[in-house]
Order: C-alpha cells, then sequence, then structure tokens
C-alpha cells in the first residue's frame, strides 16, 4: 500500500462500528446522448481495468497488516437496465432510483475489481453510466480520467479501431515503492522534523456541537452550501494578488479565523486536502493519491487581515514545500496526532479548494470530453439526503464555477443540525465579504457573532 492508501485505511477504521468501512467510495455517471453500443462499451471498460492494475487490485490483512493484491484479470462487474419498454413518464423517476441505488452501494476493498458499472437506457438517445469505486483505488483525479479515456477507447471500438492508449510503463504498485524508498532520503527526514515541529502540541478543535457524539456513529451524513457571488470570488482574487497570496490562501485564512471564534481558541489547525499528483508521470495513473496536508494559525483578533494573510501565506507556502512527507511517518513521531484523530471532544475538519484537473494539468489531460464540465453544488440551503462521509466531522469543499464560488459542507448529521453548519457557512462568506472591502479591519471585526 502508498502511505495514502494506509492513512485512508485508518481513517475507516475509525468507523469500525458503523456502516462506513463499506462506504468509502466515489460515485460519478457519464452520460450518452447517442445509441450505445453495449458491446463496444464492455470492451472499453474491460480495456481501462486491463492496462489501469489498481483497478484490479484487492487487499488482504496479513496480521493485522494491509496489503495489495493485483490480480492478473477480473470480469468487467457491469448491471444493464433498460427502461424503454416502460411509459416515457415514468422513466425518469425510475432511472433516478437505479443510479442512486448503484452510488450508495457497497464496494468491498476485499474484492477485485473494487469498482461497479450500471448503464441505465433511458431512450435510444439517452444512457447513464454510473461508475462506483472504492476510494482506496481511485480518486476524484482518477474519475475524470476514466471519463476522459472511457470516450476515447469506446469511440474508438466503435470505429473498428484499436485502443488509442498503451498499457503505462509504470503502474500505482510502482509509485508506492518509489514512496518508500523516498522515505529514506535526508530530505524526507528533514521534512518529517519539519512537520513534527509544526503539529507539536497541536489543540483539540473543541467546536460546539449539538449533540454529543453517540458510542454508536451511524456514519450518517448531511450537506449544507452557501454561493460566493461570482463578484466577491473575483474581489477574492484582487486582494490575494495585492498579498502574494492565492485566493486559497485568503479562504483558508479567513476560515481558521472563523474557527477560532468559534471554539475561543486562539490556536487552531485543520488538514487540507492536496492531490499528491506533483511527478508528471502520475497524470495519467488511476489510484489514491491524496494527502492531508496541516495548516495552523495562531490567530490573533488585534492585527488585521493582512497582517494575518501574510502569515496564512508563509504557512502554507511552508506546508506545500513539505508535502511529500506522508501523515504516517509523522505520527510515529507525534502520536498524539492518533489521539487527536480519535478523540470524541475534536471535531475533525477538513477544508479543501476543488480544483477540476483540466484547468490544473492541461497537458496531462487534454481537452475536457462532453459531461466534464463542472457542475454546481446548488445555492444557499440544506439538503436533507442522507449521505456517508469517509471521516471529517464536518469537510468543506469550495468550488469555482461560472456563478460564483460554491461552498459546500459535508457534515456529521449525529453531531450537528442543519440550521447550524448553515449558519456558520454564512459566516465564513461574511468574512470573506468584509476581508475584501476592508484589508486593514481587525480580524475580530471579521464575522457578526457575539
Amino acid at each position: 500500500m502508498s502511505y495514502a492508501q494506509q492513512m485512508l485505511w485508518f481513517l475507516g477504521k475509525r468507523w469500525r462500528h458503523s456502516e462506513m468501512p463499506n462506504r468509502l467510495t466515489v460515485s460519478m455517471v457519464e452520460t450518452f446522448t447517442e445509441p450505445v453500443n453495449v458491446g463496444a462499451l464492455r470492451l472499453a471498460l474491460a480495456d481501462l481495468i486491463s492496462r489501469h492494475e489498481v483497478l484490479r487490485s484487492a487487499v488482504v490483512v496479513d496480521e493485522d497488516d494491509p496489503c495489495l493484491v493485483v490480480l492478473p484479470e477480473v470480469e468487467v462487474p457491469i448491471a444493464c437496465h433498460d427502461l424503454r419498454g416502460r411509459p416515457p413518464a415514468e422513466r425518469p423517476t425510475a432511472a433516478e432510483g437505479l443510479l442512486s441505488d448503484a452510488f450508495h452501494a457497497s464496494v468491498s476493498a476485499f474484492e477485485a475489481p473494487a469498482i461497479r458499472f450500471t448503464l441505465v437506457s433511458v431512450a435510444d438517445d439517452l444512457h447513464h453510466l454510473a461508475v462506483t469505486a472504492h476510494h482506496l483505488f481511485f480518486d476524484y483525479w482518477s474519475a475524470r480520467l476514466l471519463r476522459r479515456e472511457l470516450r476515447e477507447v469506446y469511440a474508438a471500438f466503435l470505429a473498428g479501431e484499436k485502443s488509442p492508449h498503451a498499457a503505462s510503463e509504470i503502474q500505482y504498485v510502482d509509485f508506492a515503492v518509489w514512496e518508500r524508498e523516498m522515505v529514506r532520503t535526508p530530505a524526507m527526514r528533514d521534512g518529517v522534523e519539519h512537520w513534527s515541529a509544526t503539529l507539536a502540541d497541536l489543540p483539540t478543535l473543541a467546536l460546539p456541537t449539538d449533540r454529543h457524539r453517540p458510542w454508536l456513529p451511524t456514519g450518517e451524513a448531511r450537506r449544507a452550501t452557501v454561493l460566493v457571488p461570482a463578484r466577491l470570488a473575483g474581489d477574492i482574487k484582487i486582494l490575494a494578488e495585492r498579498h502574494r497570496a492565492s485566493p486559497f490562501m485568503v479562504q483558508a485564512g479567513v476560515f481558521l479565523c472563523l474557527l477560532s471564534r468559534l471554539t475561543g481558541q486562539a490556536d487552531v489547525g485543520i488538514p487540507t486536502l492536496f492531490s499528491g499528483r506533483t511527478h508528471p508521470e502520475t497524470w495519467n495513473l488511476m489510484g489514491y493519491f491524496d494527502r492531508l496536508l496541516f495548516l495552523r494559525l495562531r490567530c490573533d483578533e488585534t492585527e488585521t487581515v493582512s497582517a494575518m494573510l501574510r502569515r496564512v501565506r508563509e504557512n502554507v507556502v511552508t506546508a506545500y514545500e513539505h508535502h511529500e512527507v506522508p501523515l504516517l511517518r509523522v505520527i510515529e513521531h507525534q502520536p498524539r496526532l492518533l489521539f487527536l484523530l480519535g478523540n470524541p471532544v475534536n471535531v475533525w475538519t477538513l477544508f479543501h479548494l476543488e480544483v477540476d484537473p483540466h484547468r490544473l494539468r492541461p497537458e496531462a489531460l487534454g481537452t475536457q470530453v462532453p459531461g466534464d464540465a463542472p457542475t454546481d453544488f446548488g445555492g444557499d440551503g440544506e439538503d436533507e439526503e442522507k449521505v456517508y462521509s469517509f471521516g471529517a466531522d464536518i469537510d468543506v469543499t469550495l468550488r469555482e464555477t461560472g456563478n460564483g464560488l460554491y461552498i459546500r459542507a459535508l457534515y456529521n448529521a449525529d453531531l450537528f443540525d442543519g440550521s447550524t453548519i448553515s449558519g456558520w457557512l454564512r459566516h465564513f462568506r461574511t468574512g470573506l465579504q468584509r476581508a475584501v472591502d476592508n484589508p486593514s479591519i481587525k480580524v475580530g471585526d471579521l464575522f457578526p457573532i457575539p
């Protein structure tokens, strides 16, 4: 296993009393607005699985230590549902139900392939392909990579041509082996020392909850969203440029200050998600590469927003300079981090910016394919649909779209009410607005919280 997989495995075990271990999944849907040749589609999916070894992998536990095995070949697990025989008025609801079932289906990491396909045919020119994969083998970059390669290979097979993609010279397991070798280098040892010092005495994040954490967590989560209008999102970029920072640094800084106000703690720290694909060789590999980087800030409510941003910029730059250090290696030197992750008082909060890989690495993924345009999270509000979160009690995702910046919080429904999280997100938006309106404002005046 790679270190990223081991960390995800550990996080999944935190929910051993709930449904979570079987719900560490990534789901996507690809829509075809033309007739689909199911035989060619099966061959295209088989081609993908044959070229990407990680999709043929499974977990084997040896004396409590998980490791991966790669099978030489597997069958393509695709379920086909044809709704064209039903009355047209019934098809959309039936299709929605089948896709929802596919997205919420359990995928075992112990059985290869840990990926499932469901084809729902609504009309001759409307077909939905749902893809659900175990997160240990598949991240969101992989989802977009699968979408692009599937379209290209499927088109080639329809035309009677060979697959345009050859098997990669390196596979995910090669990356995992290389990573093990890297941790022995002096640079990596220096990085471990940096993170050990940075995270020493990191306090628990004691956010106020609506309910105590139950002894048997359900793993149930819900969503809340707010929209940062396009004009404010643009002003955030201008503020960032003036401080030689990135928009993410502005957003993270204001969010950390909000957590400080909500908890009453001057010292706050949260992890942020990083793709981990810094080497070109990984851009066209499927697998799980995500890493957690910790951002820590000692908030001073008497300093200005400008002063706070300068410190946040320094912290973020330093964090990314040591991004290749596996968190598990740091835990070996700071075992207290295990206590923080498992402490019921700690409200584990994740904050990250969702970036479309096409925009991040255009030379790696090429042009967008149909159906790959970013989708909106929705406007302000709360979603009562039950979903399942693999780890964080509050997972805040920011995504830039044509309408502005969407802020979505996936939150632990055992602990929080939707009104609480929605209120916090609105405070966050207010803090961003006040920061761009007046960078000289005191940090303590960013939020309308008594």
